[in-house]
């Protein structure tokens, strides 16, 4: 049986391509969210804050893998 080695480098860019795929997932979320709930202001700002946190959030560290050597 032969053991393939995933390479550091392969392995960054996998983990921060799928960053950038969750990233537009959560911006996408904080524009169809506040049109089919039915939530009150205050619980709909803080998941619209929580969901702008994650996209940015994913997209710096994807930024950060693919900036490290």
């Amino acid at each position: 049986m032969v053991k393939k080695k995933i390479s550091y480098i392969a392995l960054k860019e996998i983990i921060s391509d799928l960053l950038v795929n969750l990233s537009a997932g959560w911006f996408g979320v904080i524009f169809i969210v506040p049109n089919f709930s039915g939530l009150n202001n205050i619980t709909e700002f803080a998941i619209l804050t929580f969901d702008l946190i994650m996209a940015i959030l994913c997209l710096l560290i994807s930024y950060l893998f693919k900036t490290s050597k």
